[in-house]
């Protein structure tokens, strides 16, 4: 996950805003990916479950553009919560990949010289 805070920072306002919106969306689907895992001890999936919450929380409030949330801010709870467990990280890799991806696909900048195909027949 060492490719996301440039990532994240090199977004514009709108980008960012879809980005955490998307983002929201991923961290429900993790959630269920813990809880589902067979292989995780119940003190294990709580603990990822908790870690998924905690970063709901604050993703809302970046989303929201609360007071002190900056990208800054959410940078630095989703490095805590990813460092918690091995799974906890992959699974938010996941997440975060799949938030980037969704972003990139549907929420071009406006001032991306590749907005538009050449050829717009």
């Amino acid at each position: 996950m060492t490719w996301f805070p440039e990532k994240l920072k090199s977004l514009d306002d709108d980008q960012r805003h879809a980005f955490y919106h998307h983002f929201w969306f991923e961290l429900t689907i993790a959630g269920r990916t813990i809880w589902a895992d067979e292989a995780l001890e119940d003190a294990a999936k709580l603990q990822g479950l908790r870690a998924f919450n905690e970063l709901q929380h604050r993703t809302w409030h970046a989303h929201a553009g609360s007071k002190g949330c900056d990208a800054d801010y959410f940078l630095s709870h989703v490095s805590l919560h990813a460092n918690q467990s091995r799974h906890v990280h992959e699974v938010l890799g996941d997440a975060l990949s799949h938030a980037m991806e969704r972003v990139k696909a549907t929420h071009i900048s406006h001032n991306d010289p590749e907005r538009f195909p050449e050829d717009f027949s």
